[in-house]
């Protein structure tokens, strides 16, 4: 990994990530990530995923579609991903290690695939991209600071991220992959049926 100062680390947590995927995910398991990871998702985990490094083999639609759930609020974009087919969503975080290509420094791509437009998107912190990099990030030390991002040589909000349709299952040892389920939306019947309460 390089951070953002230039320099080079050796870092196993994408194969940590992938071994994680392939002996703890069901086979047919859908791994959603943005277009840079298929290949690994694919080969190393052994898992489907939506997009691949092939952008001309691959769906461009699809392609723009997973930008559009990064960018998008969490709901909104757990909700595309699922109707997608997505049952997990990986993320690259460099705001431990300094490494400056995660995928918050590929927002710019994502929007520009998505909306088909030039400028730099903002990422907004209800976005799906920010709260899965940013998950408890905040309450973490670093540099003597809570939630200091090394890549980005910036402090974040110290107020917590919450998930709502997210579940975090694994972040590897120096949080440079991080992999969420996508929690299944409650039909009517379900919130119908939590909600009753009976007099005992």
């Amino acid at each position: 990994a390089r951070r953002s100062d230039g320099t080079s680390q050796l870092l196993d947590d994408r194969r940590e990530a992938y071994a994680w995927l392939r002996n703890a995910t069901e086979k047919r398991a859908v791994v959603a990530a943005w277009w840079d990871h298929g290949y690994e998702i694919a080969h190393l985990a052994q898992r489907p995923t939506l997009v691949d490094g092939s952008v001309f083999a691959g769906d461009p639609r699809t392609i723009a579609a997973v930008g559009r759930a990064m960018l998008s609020n969490e709901e909104v974009g757990v909700h595309l991903l699922q109707s997608l087919g997505a049952d997990y969503v990986l993320v690259r975080f460099g705001g431990v290690t300094g490494e400056a290509e995660d995928d918050i420094s590929k927002a710019y791509w994502m929007g520009r695939i998505a909306y088909n437009k030039g400028e730099l998107m903002q990422l907004t912190p209800d976005s799906l991209l920010y709260k899965m990099s940013y998950h408890r990030f905040g309450q973490t030390m670093l540099d003597g600071y809570l939630g200091y991002d090394r890549a980005r040589d910036a402090k974040i909000h110290p107020e917590p991220v919450t998930l709502s349709s997210l579940e975090e299952v694994f972040t590897s040892k120096h949080w440079s992959v991080r992999v969420y389920r996508l929690v299944p939306p409650v039909s009517q019947d379900q919130a119908a049926f939590s909600g009753v309460s009976g007099d005992t």
